[in-house]
């Protein structure tokens, strides 16, 4: 009510407080109607669409059923908006659709006719067909088209949700084409609707729901999308679900870590290993090399400081698994392209030291031995790691035929960790002269020295092990 009434006014105050504000919420885009009685509704689109696109880079949707006002909009608007919407109705496939098709705009199609709403999914499937084929007579991709699932309320038509989630399904399976809903319009005459849209948005997700208009300001429903998107791959390395779980934590404060964008080439490395950027970082490590940079002190001085950077966050829960993983295998990247340049003084001082790394029997983790390994080998060090889930007779096979002197064991789960222990003591019974170090999340430094073993809490502390024993070999 508020916001009509500063329409009416021609007041433009809240409309861009709104847009700052679902912005800041999390909304990917916009949607802008003016559809308010009594005011002169493409004035008042025009004006909003100047107003919000002048202080948020969010892609806008364009709603009006007014053909005129849409394409004044159009005019104005300084990006590549969507068309809320278009119907199967003709006059609409002749006023809106040419519209999108001049000024290169995206469309919802809503499977509505002149008859109106239809009853079942082959009817709805049919006018949303008939909109594709206009579309394509005029040169309009399905790639730019968004079909609309029509949600209405479970309340007064309880097969609605199953028709909806029918057409969400068909068109992202049969048809390769995106989706749209108005969320909360199933939950319409009901108590305690967060519940409904919330259960709702997950089902369609399943099904391959690509957008909703739903309420950025429902903490718990903006969560739930993004768990959704984690779970269903979406959501590469979890990267959007923490962000808005720190978010959400601290009221929006973003997590400070990562070093400031451009800087020198070392800098954008760390970077780069910090954001866990596996797409860039061989690219800027080439770079650096090409202006001279130093293998080695590349190494030292810049990639492991940042990736200890990384564990330092993860021991603060600042940073998380996915992070973790994706900055060691940015890393790992980075080590593979520099190994060319890292491989003569490698050979020349080489210790004779092998390391044998494995998690053990009945324990698949292995994301920290992986780092553990990782900054072994960047110290010049034989690693040989066996992977997760290791026996300890193959364990003892492999000490035997590398004439390893270091082994390092890793485990997870205190289920898994009584495996250190059979590894130890087979080593012992047979007389073998190797050194073990354990670690991993429920090893203690008293639980190794019960085996007569060394700890390590981390990677750098591993390496620090490793060397010490190194030296006394």
């Amino acid at each position: 009510k508020a916001l009509q009434a500063e329409l009416a006014e021609g007041r433009m105050t809240l409309v861009r407080q709104l847009a700052k504000d679902q912005e800041a919420r999390g909304a990917l885009l916009l949607d802008i109607n003016a559809g308010v009685a009594g005011i002169d509704e493409k004035k008042t689109l025009v004006s909003m669409i100047g107003n919000v696109s002048g202080i948020s880079g969010l892609p806008l949707v364009i709603d009006s059923s007014n053909h005129r006002a849409i394409e004044a909009a159009l005019k104005v608007y300084p990006g590549r908006a969507l068309i809320n919407s278009v119907s199967g109705e003709k006059i609409k496939l002749r006023k809106i659709l040419p519209l999108a098709r001049k000024y290169g705009a995206m469309v919802i199609a809503l499977p509505i006719d002149e008859k109106g709403i239809p009853r079942g999914t082959e009817k709805r499937k049919r006018i949303v067909q008939t909109i594709i084929k206009s579309a394509r007579r005029l040169g309009i991709r399905k790639e730019d088209i968004v079909i609309d699932g029509l949600a209405l309320a479970v309340s007064s038509d309880p097969a609605s949700a199953l028709e909806t989630m029918k057409m969400i399904t068909w068109a992202q399976r049969d048809l390769g084409m995106q989706t749209v809903v108005g969320l909360s319009n199933i939950s319409f005459g009901l108590p305690k609707r967060p519940w409904m849209n919330a259960a709702y948005l997950v089902m369609l997700q399943s099904e391959g729901l690509t957008m909703a208009f739903l309420n950025p300001f429902d903490s718990e429903l903006m969560g739930i999308k993004r768990a959704v998107d984690v779970l269903n791959g979406r959501d590469k390395d979890a990267g959007a679900y923490i962000a808005y779980a720190a978010g959400a934590a601290a009221n929006g404060a973003p997590i400070p870590p990562v070093p400031a964008a451009g800087g020198t080439p070392a800098e954008k490395i760390a970077r780069a290993i910090m954001e866990g950027n596996r797409d860039d970082i061989v690219p800027l490590v080439d770079q650096a090399m090409q202006t001279g940079a130093d293998a080695y002190a590349l190494v030292d001085a810049v990639m492991i400081p940042a990736l200890n950077r990384v564990g330092e966050l993860f021991d603060k829960k600042e940073y998380f698994l996915p992070q973790l993983i994706a900055s060691a295998e940015t890393m790992e990247k980075a080590f593979g392209y520099l190994e060319k340049y890292l491989k003569r003084k490698i050979d020349r001082e080489r210790p004779t030291t092998v390391v044998i790394l494995a998690t053990v029997k009945g324990d698949i983790h292995d994301i920290g031995k992986n780092i553990v390994g990782l900054l072994l080998k960047n110290h010049g060090f034989n690693v040989v790691d066996l992977g997760k889930d290791v026996s300890a007779e193959a364990i003892i096979r492999e000490v035997k035929r590398y004439k390893s002197s270091v082994v390092g064991l890793s485990a997870l789960m205190t289920t898994t960790m009584v495996s250190m222990q059979d590894v130890v003591e087979r080593a012992r019974k047979e007389k073998l002269a190797c050194r073990f170090i354990l670690g991993g999340a429920v090893v203690t430094k008293a639980y190794a020295s019960s085996l007569g073993a060394e700890y390590a809490g981390d990677g750098v502390e591993a390496v620090k092990v490793v060397k010490r024993l190194a030296v006394s070999d």
